[in-house]
């Protein structure tokens, strides 16, 4: 009896680490479910930017089981803190920290650029400047509800028209309507690309702001602090030997063009 016993308790110790094992090793990322091309579609089927390279991270990398998830930005950050999520792909503001623990790299940034309508008079000189801001007297656009680019333009005193959509402002560039658009820049070239317009279009060297995206980890998650140590391990090999740039520059290439 006692031998029985020990048979079925050995047979359950076994079986709990194997279950630890498993959940040690999968790990849930969600993702805002509307911001093509960072990341879009609901649930499994999201996809994008930062999809991406949370595979080539903790997939390829390390070797973890992923689940990814695309949801509304409120249902995410219940989730999250909840801890029925692990990770949550996004910026680390100070509020955020307070419940998420980061990664000290950030695994990909938005950047803000100025485009620049051809057909602009001003073309040439923008285009040689090494900041595009610094011209008054233009016709500029902002989209609304881009409060970066809009920041951007009254930090500079600059005065602005607002559109609707990005067509409306890829068009107005494209017709010389508009002399300078700011907007974020892989969401902006994903569009000229769709439209087939880049040939009037430019875009100026200079990074007009920059916002990093973060792993950002439950606290109540077992996947925390250890599993972020790991990923800025991967991110700071791969950087002193150049890869991580080149890997960037592929994985943009692959869903805007």
């Amino acid at each position: 009896m006692k031998r029985i016993l020990l048979l079925l308790l050995t047979a359950l110790f076994s079986f709990t680490s194997l279950l630890a094992q498993e959940s040690k090793d999968k790990v849930t990322v969600i993702y805002d479910n509307k911001w093509q091309p960072y990341s879009y579609g609901n649930d499994k089927n999201v996809k994008g930017i930062l999809v991406d390279i949370t595979n080539e991270l903790l997939k390829e990398r390390l070797k973890l089981d992923v689940e990814h998830k695309g949801m509304r930005w409120r249902k995410a950050d219940k989730s999250i803190r909840s801890g029925f999520a692990d990770i949550f792909v996004n910026i680390p503001t100070n509020d955020r920290l307070s419940y998420l623990h980061s990664t000290s790299n950030k695994i990909y940034s938005i950047q803000w650029k100025a485009f620049v309508s051809k057909k602009s008079n001003s073309y040439s000189k923008i285009m040689s400047s090494k900041d595009p801001l610094t011209f008054s007297g233009l016709n500029f656009v902002s989209l609304r509800g881009d409060t970066v680019g809009e920041r951007l333009y009254k930090k500079n005193n600059l005065k602005y028209k607002r559109v609707d959509n990005i067509s409306k402002a890829i068009n107005m560039l494209s017709l010389g309507q508009a002399d300078i658009v700011v907007y974020s820049k892989i969401i902006m070239m994903e569009h000229l690309n769709k439209s087939n317009q880049n040939n009037s279009i430019a875009v100026h060297d200079k990074e007009l702001k920059s916002l990093p995206f973060t792993f950002l980890f439950s606290k109540k998650s077992k996947q925390n602090i250890d599993l972020a140590v790991k990923v800025d391990e991967v991110i700071n090999n791969m950087k002193n030997s150049d890869e991580y740039e080149e890997f960037i520059n592929s994985v943009e290439e692959k869903n805007i063009f």
